[in-house]
């Protein structure tokens, strides 16, 4: 999985949210087209790829990918500016985004305001009009799920609907002879039309190429679907809009508190292709969460011995296991996994360090099964 960071472009110095995202550890920012809409840039008189190419340049010189892009929204502008421009600037977002080394662009109708979303025959043709935009730049166009109208009324047409979605981006990568384009699954659009999110992703798996997370999911929910279908994209967490509410002083902690929290939905996801991953394992523990561990796994993926620091237990069983003492461990081999099946994660890894054990060490966990 990859996290993938908003709201931290820049036009000219560099700001305190890309410095305060830089220092909490995220590595992969999105390039977004609003920011760089300088009233200089909608009269034509600056070019919006110079500004976009100080971000990004930046950003390479701090190691930090710029894998994704987000078209530019112009619905406010139409009142302001002539159309013919803001098209201009929107498809030219594309030549940039391929220029700059983005892989893919996340586009919602540039005319279209939020509140007033298109009707499934607009959606059509402006999507239809992209294909040759995605052949020349070949730069991935990536949809969100969102409503449609109907008779002045919001609902599930092509572009949320649980089956219709689907069908509507096959038929777009069809007429453009290749895998073109992919989804942007925005869980906030899927609370809105009160739909399933579990029965989205298992529909959807195979298109969802980025999922847009609000600040309103239910994480145990949505890390099950994504780990049962073994989600590999990017996630995005916006939390812009409480970024800017909270005060300056707490912003870093804030921020701390989203990489953090986004390294945990990463770890839930990928929990049992990390079992997975390792031909032999072992567990230290032999508590509530070596059980749980063998209620779920141990009949697929089966632990050689546990052991605990408990030396009152040490030769008897749990579960199923032989309990060792945790010197047992210097006698694996070197490929052996040890998963930590107790919540002193910290405590545990520095005292197998401290045991100069090489194995890998992973950290079980039992709360989202």
């Amino acid at each position: 999985m990859r996290t993938i960071s908003t709201g931290t472009c820049f036009t000219e110095k560099i700001s305190n949210s890309y410095k305060e995202r830089r220092q909490a550890g995220f590595n992969n920012f999105m390039l977004d087209f609003d920011a760089f809409k300088t009233e200089e840039v909608l009269e034509g008189e600056e070019d919006i790829r110079y500004l976009c190419e100080g971000f990004v340049n930046q950003c390479k010189a701090d190691g930090i990918t710029v894998e994704v892009a987000k078209a530019p929204s112009f619905a406010y502008e139409l009142k302001l500016y002539p159309r013919a421009r803001l098209e201009e600037l929107f498809f030219q977002s594309f030549d940039v985004a391929k220029a700059l080394g983005c892989k893919a662009i996340i586009v919602n109708p540039y005319f279209v305001d939020v509140k007033n979303p298109m009707t499934d025959e607009e959606a059509k043709l402006f999507y239809d009009s992209l294909i040759p935009y995605a052949l020349k730049s070949d730069v991935k166009i990536l949809i969100p799920n969102q409503p449609t109208l109907y008779n002045g009324n919001i609902y599930r047409g092509i572009l949320s609907d649980k089956y219709q979605f689907v069908e509507f981006i096959d038929s777009l990568n069809e007429k453009a002879g290749g895998e073109h384009f992919g989804m942007v699954l925005n869980t906030e659009v899927v609370n809105d039309l009160g739909q399933r999110l579990s029965e989205l992703i298992d529909q959807w798996a195979a298109l969802i190429d980025i999922v847009d997370m609000s600040e309103q999911d239910n994480l145990k929910y949505l890390i099950l679907s994504l780990r049962k279908c073994e989600f590999d994209g990017g996630v995005m967490i916006d939390r812009d809009r409480i970024y800017w509410k909270v005060p300056s002083p707490l912003k870093p902690a804030y921020v701390n508190y989203t990489k953090t929290l986004t390294d945990y939905i990463d770890w839930q996801i990928n929990l049992e292709r990390t079992i997975r991953k390792y031909d032999s394992r072992v567990l230290f523990g032999a508590g509530n969460m070596c059980r749980i561990y063998m209620e779920k796994f141990g009949e697929n993926y089966p632990p050689a011995f546990t052991c605990d620091n408990n030396s009152g237990i040490w030769g008897s069983e749990a579960f199923g296991l032989q309990i060792k003492s945790p010197e047992a461990l210097k006698e694996l081999p070197a490929d052996t996994a040890i998963f930590i099946c107790n919540t002193f994660y910290d405590e545990i890894t520095a005292q197998l360090k401290a045991m100069n054990i090489p194995n890998p060490i992973e950290r079980f966990n039992d709360e989202i099964l």
